[in-house]
């Protein structure tokens, strides 16, 4: 599914060398609790950025990704800490974990890749994985997501207006700020949105 927006085992031994590990300020400051104490899960965990950051901090990390070469250099950053284990899967999915089984589910840059078809089922990937984040979510847990909007993907990089055309065929791709609101209140019950806007750090390199 993710390989249909980019061919990641292609990609993934290089995909550091121009993404950043941002944002690390707004997650830390929205976990209530001590970290040391917290269950954690880094979905589509990518080559690790986050999951190296947190890994020794947590009490204990899954990290999840529907790559395997990702996964793999995942692994080589965390060194096999005995409090991490890894799990490969589609999010498309039914997601391999009990009910109410973390305290919090990081969800970075990767909701664009969940966007398929540009057509009334576009949504339904993203529609499944919030159900599925609210079953695993425990009741006082929190879900930490950063993502590019669709203003943000035709303004905030230098590279967009090179390529208007290639940008305007993947808009569909990147949802507004009122549309992720939207399928989250829509989707669980009781919900509580906040956004931040991350200033001062640089995606892309």
């Amino acid at each position: 599914m993710i390989e249909s927006f980019e061919n990641y085992t292609e990609t993934a031994n290089s995909y550091d060398n121009i993404r950043n590990c941002i944002g690390l300020d707004i997650i830390t400051n929205n976990i209530h609790k001590k970290l040391s104490d917290v269950v954690m899960l880094d979905l589509a965990c990518g080559t690790g950025n986050y999951s190296k950051y947190f890994f020794d901090k947590v009490k204990h990390l899954t990290c999840l990704d529907g790559n395997d070469q990702c996964l793999q250099n995942c692994k080589k950053k965390i060194n096999n800490s005995s409090n991490v284990n890894f799990v490969l899967q589609n999010l498309s999915n039914k997601l391999e974990f009990e009910d109410n089984q973390f305290d919090v589910i990081i969800f970075n840059q990767v909701l664009h890749h969940l966007v398929i078809h540009n057509d009334d089922t576009k949504y339904d990937v993203i529609i499944h994985l919030i159900k599925e984040l609210n079953r695993i979510l425990k009741d006082d847990g929190v879900i930490i997501m950063n993502y590019t909007t669709n203003d943000q993907q035709k303004y905030s990089y230098w590279w967009s207006q090179l390529i208007p055309n290639i940008v305007d065929t993947i808009d569909y791709k990147f949802l507004s700020k009122d549309s992720v609101s939207e399928l989250f209140h829509n989707n669980i019950q009781n919900c509580e949105l906040q956004f931040y806007p991350v200033l001062d750090e640089t995606l892309m390199d």
